[in-house]
């Protein structure tokens, strides 16, 4: 039995994408006779260190200051500070941090890798970096940061943390493309490493809304985050356009502009649009049973490709994808090629909505479509997958 570390940000409870991707690697790895014991700062705990156990996996949870629902500014104050924080609460805990056989770690964020290098070091082993977002990049192609004295700063935490791992595993051939320039990373420390998501039980969901709105109707379903990287304001502006059809929008999650949003549709005094707070899979799942297609949305202004989670969890429950993406995002060949749904890259609203409607057919006419979408997972994208080839990496 190999002894795993891995250190993120997020976990359920709390029912992200990241968060539940996480869950699920780490129940794979436990399946496949490993021990993981799971790191992850805390804003809520009172202790310095908490220890519990959570679905045969140990959880060590480290008091860190408030990281989650605030502004970007206060959030990479705080970020920054989480390091610190954390290294001051472990260093002196050999029992905890030492002993491990590997160290994997997930970004975003970027500031959570001096945890993962001090358990390296106190355990002399090696560390996998599970590089999902490429920050601050991301921030610049969308304006939230210009290139100034903040952007260095965290440029300089992006090359430390690369550097502190010995495999990083990116989501696309296009985020290789991305590291040409990086001359100090050699080629075979990159890989790319899918987004993955295990099988959920379906578990009934008691509706906040009348039920009843969902018949005969097309219902498009969004779950997940709802911030400046997703452009959900394009999908209310189609609600509105179309509201005097058969077709309702359900947004399901979190996220900083949730609020601007809730406002924008009560401005525009539109019906066909439900926001629902954050599900655990299996509910979630549950509701997917009642949707027809799954909506997948990205700022155009980003540069940096990634395949969102979401769309795992859509084509796992049978449900085709309609998409505003980034140009040349590399989800655009994925849907393409399996024939699984349609996308735009100009966040243009006449052409989504020539694009739901073409999907609205396509749905109707092509009994097998829900098949392609739930292979697609199956042979692409399971946990065991991903899994498989980050061992491999530890064992080699």
């Amino acid at each position: 039995m190999k002894k795993i570390a891995l250190v993120a940000d997020t976990f359920p409870p709390t029912n992200t994408s990241a968060a539940i991707q996480l869950e699920n690697l780490s129940r794979q790895l436990t399946l496949d006779g490993n021990k993981v014991v799971v790191f992850i700062p805390d804003e809520t705990i009172k202790e310095k260190i908490e220890v519990s156990f959570q679905s045969n996996f140990e959880i060590v949870k480290i008091r860190s200051p408030k990281i989650k629902n605030i502004s970007f500014i206060r959030r990479a104050i705080n970020e920054s500070l989480l390091p610190l924080v954390a290294i001051k609460n472990l260093y002196f805990k050999n029992k905890l941090i030492k002993g491990f056989d590997s160290v994997i770690f997930y970004s975003p964020s970027i500031f959570i890798w001096p945890i993962a290098l001090l358990i390296k070091l106190k355990s002399k082993c090696k560390s996998y970096l599970i590089l999902r977002d490429i920050f601050p990049d991301w921030a610049l192609d969308l304006g939230l940061i210009n290139k100034n004295l903040p952007y260095f700063y965290f440029k300089l935490i992006e090359y430390l943390m690369y550097l502190s791992a010995d495999k990083i595993g990116v989501q696309t051939k296009s985020n290789l493309d991305h590291f040409k320039n990086f001359y100090f990373l050699k080629k075979n420390k990159l890989e790319v490493l899918h987004n993955w998501l295990s099988s959920y039980e379906r578990e009934k969901l008691e509706f906040s809304f009348d039920p009843n709105i969902l018949k005969n109707k097309t219902i498009l379903i969004y779950s997940g985050n709802m911030g400046e990287a997703q452009n959900i304001e394009i999908w209310l502006e189609l609600a509105d356009q179309i509201k005097d059809q058969d077709i309702l929008f359900i947004f399901v999650g979190r996220g900083s502009k949730l609020n601007d949003l809730l406002q924008k549709k009560e401005d525009l005094g539109i019906e066909n649009v439900i926001f629902l707070d954050e599900l655990v899979p299996s509910k979630l799942n549950y509701l997917y049973d009642f949707c027809h297609l799954g909506i997948i949305s990205l700022d155009k202004k980003h540069k940096i490709n990634n395949i969102p989670g979401k769309m795992l969890s859509y084509l796992q429950s049978g449900l085709p994808i309609l998409a505003s993406v980034n140009p040349d995002n590399d989800m655009k060949e994925i849907v393409i090629k399996n024939k699984v749904g349609r996308l735009i890259e100009n966040e243009s609203i006449d052409e989504l909505r020539e694009k739901l409607y073409e999907m609205i057919s396509l749905i109707e006419s092509d009994s097998n479509i829900r098949e392609r979408c739930i292979n697609l997972w199956k042979t692409e994208f399971s946990t065991q997958k991903a899994a498989d080839q980050i061992l491999d990496f530890f064992h080699s």
